[in-house]
């Protein structure tokens, strides 16, 4: 719609559906408009006064102009035409010399100037283009009474449009939207007066058996033969493809078709009974029989698939998408065309049910013309290409905001199924042992780069399972290695170096940085070494710059041995001073490796020293144990060792979770023990279960623990808590605890207390053999009555 302004105003272009809902609305700042219309394309064409074509995309951006000739500037436009004609949208303009240019198509226009009309140049007020042969008809054609017969539905107000379609003229008003056809044939044939055929007396024996009316085996009498009721089935279906701007009448229609197949069963089964109890049958009855029974199954085929079709044209046609297609436009149309109009409307969801069904279900010819059920453009790989590249999501957006919304999608083409429902929604789910059926990936990522999506694209990459297809397009997004790690993935030596060489030339690392990134990799850096020795052998120019290549790798292997070794060497000193030089200087040759973990490691190691040390000068005491996992053994709370007053003071050498625990443990080292954990940034959770262990050893500290273990949410698992009871033979305490767990976590918590009864009774309750087993392994055949009693409850349980 194009309004427009007041005195100093612009216009307006105000795009709405056919429904009247706004799409967009932007400010005309261009030279005034003379014609709007839309193509078959559905772009908007802008036919200015100055010579000038504008053509919109559906949503008001600018696609393109073009010029309509020198005489259309000079002389600016006074009116314009738009017409159809072998599928292609032409146009036609009046300029101001009273000329008319024509074109043929707008994808590639050449203006055609039309032959003027003979005698004198009178301006033409009234003019149209006939694309058909024109019937002139007779003188007295149009000398025949007219009659206007209307209700006051139908009275249209002055300011209303008509759009022709293929099958009928849609009347566009400010308030309506109409379709003005003619009835189809299947329709009248069942709704004219005085119809009489099959299908007419299907439809009226359905409508009374919906109403309980007696006279539905009235209405059903004349069809006797199984192919009258046949075509009544097939009118009825066919009926029902036309009526798609009423679905009620689909509705009513339908229900007739699906009546007549089930009495067309029955009357199939009462034939068959007869044929049985006679003594002899012809072949050619045998054969009517089988062809009947086929015929029913395509018929119940073909009502299921127009069904469908139907639920996606109504689907459609609601307001909020405002796209009402007649049977014939759709079959005229086609699925990818249809597909193409979603797209340009950005109706994403509505375009996966329409792939969805395109590819599940192959249309038959009665729906669709067999060039229009080929795949073409309407599939998953398109559609997620056209959200890639055109939706609102920006490249500045975090990285986590994208993946989220990219699975979302990702989802809903799996149609959420159970088995990705499963999948936890924090980190990508992993796609590579699964793929979608015309859905590629990597096509679709390298559409999204194309279009300068680069961060969308990396997040599409990780879906795709072909890692031929992703690492070269990961290279392209400079991901190097994220492609290093997916060509280690899949072993392949080719894929590996073609990333070797990439983050050599490519990246512009220089070769002890490449050195460090391999050593991550060993089967890469195998591989790359491998390839700089075959290089070395042969005679290239580049054989100095291989040398050094490997000389490097060489060197940086020396560096990395002998860090190790001085690391070794420092933990087998007795002084303090010299453990802390050697550490210092394996951090310095890390450093100068470019292996910042390692580094970061010794410099760790150097400041607990230093903090150990500190502890031992204020003769800082607490009790000796060492917090370590035991091979086979559930055990949580460590073995206090009984030692000196001397050896409680000795801190130098242990471990930073040794260390937390024991000043926890004794009690009174609270503020050195907040110290450390702030300067190691220990996580809360660790310190929580570090500070419940030394709250453990430390018996003083139990009263604290039982406030601990009576609260709502303790700061620790509870399954911890009733191990460390356990641990410390607080039976009374951790029978507390596993109450609060549910019965089928409780067995082996009742069987590590000691309660067998407990576990036996739970288990036997739950009907868990598992549980019965594990209770029969931990109590084994020594207690022979035990035994053999849990082998009998095993046994009630199978049965």
């Amino acid at each position: 719609m194009y309004l427009d302004g007041q005195a100093g105003a612009k216009p307006i272009l105000q795009i709405y559906t056919s429904s009247g809902k706004l799409v967009s609305q932007s400010v005309w700042k261009d030279a005034p408009g003379i014609l709007l219309g839309w193509t078959l394309s559905e772009d908007l064409l802008v036919i200015q006064k100055t010579g000038f074509t504008t053509i919109l995309d559906h949503q008001g951006k600018f696609v393109r102009r073009f010029s309509m000739g020198p005489e259309a500037e000079e002389r600016e436009i006074i009116g314009a035409k738009l017409f159809t004609i072998d599928y292609n949208t032409g146009m036609a303009i009046l300029t101001g010399g009273n000329h008319i240019y024509v074109t043929t198509s707008i994808e590639t226009p050449r203006m055609r100037r039309l032959v003027e009309l003979p005698g004198p140049v009178k301006s033409l007020s009234h003019w149209t283009i006939v694309t058909t042969p024109l019937e002139t008809g007779t003188p007295d054609s149009f000398r025949s009474p007219w009659v206007m017969f209307s209700n006051n539905k139908n009275l249209y107000r002055a300011d209303f449009g008509t759009v022709e379609g293929i099958d009928g003229i849609r009347i566009l008003s400010p308030t309506s939207h109409e379709l003005l056809q003619r009835v189809p044939s299947p329709l009248e044939s069942l709704g004219r007066i005085g119809a009489s055929c099959p299908a007419t007396w299907l439809l009226s024996a359905s409508k009374s058996l919906k109403i309980n009316c007696g006279r539905t085996n009235d209405y059903l009498l004349p069809i006797k033969q199984p192919n009258e009721m046949i075509d009544a089935i097939s009118h009825c279906i066919e009926a029902a493809c036309h009526a798609t701007v009423d679905p009620i009448c689909q509705q009513e229609l339908l229900e007739s078709a699906h009546l007549g197949r089930g009495l067309l069963s029955a009357m199939m089964n009462t034939t068959s009974d007869t044929a049985i109890s006679s003594t002899t049958v012809t072949n050619n009855k045998n054969t009517d029989h089988y062809s009947v029974g086929a015929k029913l199954r395509e018929l119940a085929d073909h009502a299921a698939k127009v069904c469908q079709t139907l639920r996606l044209l109504n689907s459609l046609a609601v307001p909020w998408l405002g796209i009402a297609l007649t049977w014939r436009q759709f079959r005229e149309l086609g699925p990818n065309k249809l597909f193409e109009r979603l797209l340009s409307r950005c109706h994403y969801p509505m375009a996966i049910e329409l792939v969805r069904i395109h590819q599940k279900h192959k249309w038959p010819i009665s729906i669709l013309e067999e060039s229009q059920s080929n795949y073409g453009t309407c599939t998953f790989t398109r559609l997620l290409a056209h959200w890639a590249c055109n939706s609102s999501i920006t490249s500045s957006e975090a990285a986590t905001l994208i993946s989220e919304r990219v699975a979302a999608i990702v989802d809903k083409l799996f149609n959420n199924s159970s088995e990705r429902k499963s999948k936890s929604s924090n980190h990508h789910a992993n796609y590579y042992s699964t793929s979608i059926p015309h859905l590629d990936f990597a096509d679709v990522a390298s559409q999204s780069i194309s279009a300068g999506r680069e961060t969308v694209a990396e997040q599409i990459l990780e879906y795709e399972p072909r890692a031929w297809r992703q690492v070269p397009l990961l290279l392209k997004l400079s991901r190097y290695n994220r492609a290093l790690v997916r060509a280690v993935e899949t072993g392949n030596p080719e894929l590996i170096n073609t990333v070797v060489v990439a983050l050599q030339e490519q990246s512009k690392l220089p070769p002890a940085d490449l050195a460090m990134v391999l050593r991550r990799h060993p089967i890469a850096l195998a591989i790359y070494q491998e390839t700089l020795e075959q290089a070395d052998h042969s005679k290239s120019g580049s054989e100095n710059s291989t040398k050094s290549a490997l000389l490097n790798f060489d060197h940086e292997n020396d560096r990395a041995s002998e860090a190790k070794k001085i690391v070794l060497s420092a933990y087998q000193e007795n002084s303090l001073v010299s453990r802390l030089t050697l550490l210092q200087n394996a951090e310095e040759i890390y450093r100068q490796s470019k292996n910042d973990f390692m580094a970061q490691q010794c410099n760790a190691q150097i400041r607990l020293l230093k903090f150990q040390s500190k502890l031992e000068k204020q003769e800082i005491s607490a009790p000796v144990f060492e917090i370590k996992s035991i091979p086979g053994s559930n055990r949580i709370l460590p073995e206090v060792v009984q030692s000196s007053s001397i050896n409680e003071k000795l801190w130098v050498g242990q471990s930073l979770n040794t260390t937390l625990s024991r000043l926890l443990a004794s009690g009174q080292s609270e503020r050195q023990a907040d110290q450390l954990r702030r300067e190691f940034r220990v996580s809360e959770k660790r310190f929580a279960f570090l500070r419940v262990v030394g709250m453990a050893i430390n018996n003083a500290s139990w009263s604290e623990m039982d406030r601990m273990i009576r609260a709502k949410k303790p700061p620790v698992n509870v399954e911890i808590l009733i191990k460390i009871c356990i641990d410390g033979n607080r039976i009374d305490e951790a029978v507390k605890l596993i109450s609060k767990l549910p019965p089928e976590r409780t067995v082996r918590f009742w069987v590590m207390a000691g309660r067998i009864e407990e576990a036996i009774q739970v288990a036997v309750r739950e009907k868990s053999e598992y549980d019965l087993l594990y209770i029969q392994r931990e109590v084994g055949k020594t207690n022979k009555e035990l035994y053999d009693r849990i082998t009998s409850l095993r046994a009630q349980i199978q049965w």
